[in-house]
């Protein structure tokens, strides 16, 4: 393997800095009792618990009681989800004309398709997906055709993981506060928060928000769930009444710690990531010259970190083999993705061509990556994969 060494898949997971995790212990040294007991050493760590939820409120302009800790996106996903079905289902039972049919937009993360499909099942609850346009984006149209009176959740992520694109937030939400007004509005943030300017969160539309920690570079294990509006919550794990009753459990201090942190030193670093985007938007014109790349999306709607690619007539684990072999580490579909030779749930509904959408790579790029990384990667691209090979060299698509 070559000596360069290219990490190329934030978007799975960013890697905490020594400087970060250095920091976590000291604070978690601090604090050795459990924050909900009421000796010292508990109100310790309960106050530093709650100095960590405020940071994370921070990023979202709204108030501390709003931001609940959990594991992670995934679980915050399937928390709001539960609850929203819950308090449908019971507005239902009292007044049949109650907006309750759930809608997400198509090719979303599968904690959130899979979470809404199965709890609108559950409950009895109508469910629709939004298509997409072959842009990659929330086709505003059909979600129009879909936002009737009956409409009473409608979830899609601010960037996408995958082909990372940002969603026209603002269009959506003004077209459901205009055409659904009762529907409650989630924004899967994990590949935003952090990234994105999110402080106006809290006085828009937005009912519930979504985040991972490990997605900036924070612990694997822990993430947060804004919520507007507390009252309507139903909590998927009981126990001890952790979280206000919404989340029971001894709280992970130190991914609470991690996450909070990393709060504090983003805020402080505006431009933490102007390296990686200077980098990525070498790599986005430098593919769109290349014949044998077809980048996925419409790229004038890319957050600039992110993007999905396949190449033609070769295969996607024969390419990331080729990488990997060159010290190049990329994503071959999201980080929680399985049945790798099904096409992308995006790209199958942006109507990518099948070989190109099971075909699929992603790169995502934060702190470290560098256009001269960049520039390594399209050597290796155009030297090793483009470049003419016989046909016993090249492992070839077959349609």
């Amino acid at each position: 393997m070559a000596q360069a060494s290219c990490y190329f898949d934030h978007n799975a997971t960013m890697p905490c800095s020594q400087k970060h995790l250095q920091q976590v212990v000291a604070l978690l040294a601090s604090c050795e009792g459990n924050p909900s007991t009421t000796h010292g050493p508990g109100r310790r760590a309960k106050r530093m618990l709650e100095d960590q939820r405020m940071e994370v409120a921070k990023q979202l302009g709204a108030q501390r009681a709003q931001v609940v800790f959990v594991s992670g996106a995934t679980e915050a996903n399937a928390l709001i989800l539960s609850s929203v079905a819950q308090h449908l289902k019971q507005s239902c039972r009292s007044s049949s004309s109650v907006p309750h049919r759930m809608v997400v937009a198509a090719g979303e993360h599968s904690s959130h398709l899979l979470n809404a499909r199965s709890e609108a099942l559950k409950w009895g609850l109508p469910y629709s997906e939004v298509r997409l346009t072959p842009r990659g984006l929330v086709d505003l149209d059909h979600l129009a055709e879909l936002a009737g009176e009956e409409v009473g959740y409608v979830g899609f992520s601010y960037v996408h993981h995958e082909t990372g694109l940002r969603q026209p937030v603002e269009q959506i939400a003004a077209l459901i506060s205009e055409r659904a007004p009762a529907a409650h509005l989630h924004v899967d943030a994990a590949q935003a928060f952090g990234k994105e300017n999110l402080s106006h969160v809290a006085r828009g539309p937005l009912d519930s928000v979504s985040v991972s920690a490990h997605k900036i570079g924070g612990l694997a294990g822990i993430g947060a769930l804004y919520v507007r509006d507390r009252e309507k919550m139903k909590p998927t794990i009981l126990g001890g009444g952790q979280e206000r009753g919404l989340r029971a459990g001894t709280e992970n201090l130190a991914g609470v710690i991690s996450l909070g942190q990393r709060c504090v030193e983003i805020a402080a670093d505006p431009y933490w990531l102007a390296q990686p985007r200077e980098a990525f938007d070498v790599l986005r014109r430098e593919l769109a010259e290349r014949s044998a790349v077809v980048v996925h999306g419409d790229q004038r709607f890319s957050a600039g970190l992110a993007l999905s690619f396949s190449l033609r007539d070769q295969r996607a684990d024969a390419v990331e083999s080729t990488l990997q072999e060159a010290g190049i580490a990329v994503g071959y579909g999201s980080a929680c993705r399985s049945n790798r030779g099904r096409p992308w749930a995006v790209l199958e509904a942006m109507s990518v061509a099948r070989p190109l959408a099971t075909e699929a790579l992603r790169i995502s790029l934060g702190p470290g990556n560098t256009v001269a990384q960049i520039r390594f990667f399209l050597q290796v691209l155009d030297e090793q994969i483009c470049a003419p090979l016989p046909m016993s060299g090249r492992s070839m698509l077959t349609t």
